[in-house]
């Protein structure tokens, strides 16, 4: 299950999301004070929102397992709106059926947003491979150069 917190509970839960912040770093950044500063920023401005992965409510087990951020992103020169995957953290193992749960939610939201495809980018192995298992296509490769 997938469930999108508010500003208000970000807000007071941010001293155990900055470290997920830290953890779902994308492989652009540097400097992680300043990223964790505008991470939450951007969910405080709404262009950024944080999700909790845990299971069903009811569930024995029921607490966080994770944590994802995303945002709507424009490619400025196709105009194609995107929901991106901005970083995933997870504090355990994630089974596949909330994997699913969680994409299905996403689905529904990058729908409503009027988005084209769910992207996002990683340099983790397992990740990769749970792209691959719920049928994303990671053929792209992001190339980054020094400048």
């Amino acid at each position: 299950m997938l469930v999108k917190l508010s500003v208000d509970g970000v807000t007071k839960l941010w001293g155990e999301l900055k470290r997920a912040a830290v953890m779902a770093v994308p492989p652009n950044v540097s400097d992680l004070e300043e990223h964790t500063n505008n991470v939450l920023a951007a969910i405080l401005r709404g262009d950024l929102e944080c999700w909790i992965i845990a299971d069903e409510e009811g569930s024995p087990d029921r607490r966080a397992k994770g944590i994802a951020f995303t945002g709507t992103v424009m490619d400025s020169f196709s105009m194609t709106k995107n929901l991106l995957i901005y970083g995933v953290f997870s504090y355990e193992r994630v089974s596949m059926r909330l994997w699913r749960e969680g994409l299905e939610t996403l689905r529904k939201e990058a729908e409503k947003r009027g988005c084209r495809y769910i992207i996002g980018y990683t340099s983790e192995p397992r990740m990769i491979e749970i792209a691959n298992m719920l049928g994303g296509d990671t053929s792209t490769i992001l190339v980054r150069l020094e400048v």
